[in-house]
């Protein structure tokens, strides 16, 4: 998509529906399809899962064209996180077999995506994450309780960091692949964020949640030495980019009452 695109689609499908879904505090799933049928899930993901190949620098100019379209900082975080810390995550880190299972209902918006790594009063600090994944005949059982996930209580498939290894520190945290249907996964409550209500986060908790071993992302242990490191330096990195446009959009409209 160009930046044309971008944002010929967010002044007409996202910016009109905005203070209703505001109030609401609703999570549309017919206007997350009209997102993916846009190509918006498709930026970073290779052509042959479904996505369009375009990479950063085009994605940058997306994220910029979208909020000046749609002015929705909130769905614009949820698209981001879906695309980013999840879809990308999947691309880069993903066997082969988890690409081609998962990356085409990401793309195509069937599914929405999430990362749950912070917990209760440690936040994302891995030395003191809590979460386990228990090896158990060929599967993992993960115990897990997690807040602060932004499309959690929307998400259908969540990439979990859970603890893997004996050792207290940054090794031995692995990420697995969690289908939400999963017996033991449930959303405690939906968390408010103030002005983001546009975009769901919420409380999660996994009790005895059953993952097979083809489900781990990634290497065992690689949950943060690889994939959390390179997932927050993406999102702190597009969350520049997020402010960036919305203090821009701030200006225009300042100017515009001068």
């Amino acid at each position: 998509m160009t930046p044309q695109e971008v944002y010929a689609f967010a002044r007409q499908e996202i910016f009109p529906t905005l203070a209703d879904r505001y109030e609401s505090r609703q999570f549309s799933r017919g206007l997350w399809k009209k997102m993916a049928g846009a190509g918006l899930f498709g930026f970073l993901i290779p052509n042959r899962y479904g996505g369009s190949g375009q990479g950063a620098e085009a994605l940058v100019e997306a994220i910029e064209a979208f909020l000046l379209g749609g002015q929705d900082l909130g769905l614009c975080l949820s698209w981001l996180d879906h695309l980013l810390i999840h879809s990308h995550v999947i691309a880069r880190f993903g066997s082969e077999q988890q690409r081609e299972k998962y990356l085409p209902g990401l793309v195509t918006g069937e599914r929405v995506g999430a990362l749950a790594a912070s917990e209760p009063e440690t936040g994302a600090n891995p030395v003191k994450m809590k979460a386990r994944a228990e090896r158990q005949d060929g599967t993992y059982r993960i115990n897990a309780h997690k807040l602060f996930i932004t499309n959690g209580p929307v998400a259908d498939l969540i990439i979990v960091l859970a603890r893997t290894g004996p050792a207290p520190g940054k090794e031995g945290i692995s990420a697995f692949l969690l289908d939400t249907a999963s017996p033991g996964f449930r959303v405690v409550k939906e968390m408010d964020f103030g002005f983001l209500h546009t975009s769901p986060h919420g409380e999660l908790l996994f009790e005895g949640c059953v993952v097979p071993a083809e489900n781990l992302l990634g290497d065992l242990g690689d949950g943060h030495v690889r994939i959390s490191r390179a997932v927050f330096g993406w999102e702190r990195f597009m969350g520049m980019v997020i402010l960036t446009a919305h203090f821009r959009l701030i200006l225009d409209g300042m100017l515009r009452l001068m």
